[in-house]
């Protein structure tokens, strides 16, 4: 019994980890600050790579810049939230030596935040749309949906 309980927590932490890195990859990779220099995970783009590929104009840049202030802001708020419920599943699985309903409802907290990460970034993607031509729109979307299976 003792060895399912192990390999549960280990099963659980592998996937909370994979998780976590794919909510920060989806996150860094499509919004960014001024300084447009994330890094990336496992060969995913930047925003600012992204950017770059849409081949923006000055005043479309400058247009962005409200955008990307907000989104920040909102990023930094929700990455927070994530490392605190990543704190709180480390102080549970310090207590704990089952999949217990504590580590259930850590984990669940940790999903929650990830997912208004996500959901943050992609309001941000589709915001942009005002801002770019409908050609460099689609090609935004394609590029950011083409990143997405590398977020691991």
């Amino acid at each position: 019994m003792k060895k399912q309980g192990a390999a549960g927590l280990l099963a659980v932490g592998a996937v909370v980890f994979v998780a976590c890195l794919g909510g920060s990859y989806l996150g860094i990779g499509l919004s960014r600050g001024h300084s447009s220099e994330f890094v990336t995970h496992s060969g995913g783009a930047t925003h600012a790579e992204l950017h770059q590929a849409i081949v923006l104009t000055p005043q479309q840049e400058e247009k962005l810049i409200p955008l990307e202030a907000k989104a920040k802001k909102r990023e930094d708020e929700l990455r927070s939230s994530l490392n605190a419920a990543n704190a709180d599943l480390a102080r549970v699985l310090a207590n704990e030596r089952s999949y217990s309903p504590e580590v259930e409802k850590a984990v669940e907290k940790i999903h929650k935040a990830m997912a208004k990460l996500q959901k943050a970034t992609l309001e941000h993607l589709f915001e942009m749309e005002g801002i770019l031509t409908s050609e460099q729109y689609d090609q935004l979307l394609q590029l950011a949906g083409e990143s997405l299976p590398h977020s691991h």
